[in-house]
């Protein structure tokens, strides 16, 4: 294993054991400042929104385990592919498990490498004002429900949301 390899997967693990911990000054550590996250329905996000919907998670208890494929270094860019699963226990709620594959891109920079695009597949939000606020899965194709049964306000709804895409960066998520 080269030394790039090692990097990256120590980085991996240094972004994983961070977001358990909540510490998101880490996280963002381990992202370019240019970084972006492509979600389906979305336009592209950077560095800044990422760490303002983290805020709004500081409550959220999250697990995870990461079964690291591949990684494919390439002069200062790098690819990994990781198959990433995630518990994520909002207060007072039941926890939600994602799994899946993910693919990111990986920048080698003077402070070491980091984080330039990651790529989400998850299926976009759908609104519906029917039962409580939660993510739920809506049918068999993978489509996934945001659902509100009483007014709440602009934070909270985010809050739902958030726990919707979670922070997991995974590819053919599915929720338990």
């Amino acid at each position: 294993m080269s030394d790039d390899e090692r990097a990256i997967r120590n980085a991996i693990e240094k972004w994983m054991a961070a977001s358990k911990a909540g510490d998101t000054t880490t996280v963002l550590s381990l992202m370019a400042d240019d970084v972006l996250f492509m979600v389906p329905g979305k336009e592209p996000f950077g560095k800044d929104v990422f760490a303002a919907s983290s805020q709004g998670m500081k409550d959220v208890q999250m697990d995870g385990v990461t079964d690291i494929q591949e990684v494919t270094v390439l002069g200062d860019w790098a690819w990994t592919r990781v198959h990433l699963t995630v518990t994520i226990t909002p207060p007072n709620a039941k926890p939600m498990q994602r799994r899946g594959y993910t693919m990111s891109i990986w920048r080698k920079q003077p402070s070491g490498w980091v984080i330039y695009r990651i790529p989400f597949s998850l299926p976009p939000l759908r609104g519906k004002v029917s039962a409580e606020a939660q993510c739920a899965k809506a049918d068999g194709r993978g489509d996934y429900v945001l659902a509100i049964s009483r007014p709440v306000s602009a934070a909270a709804l985010a809050s739902s949301a958030a726990r919707c895409l979670s922070i997991s960066f995974t590819h053919q998520m599915e929720i338990s």
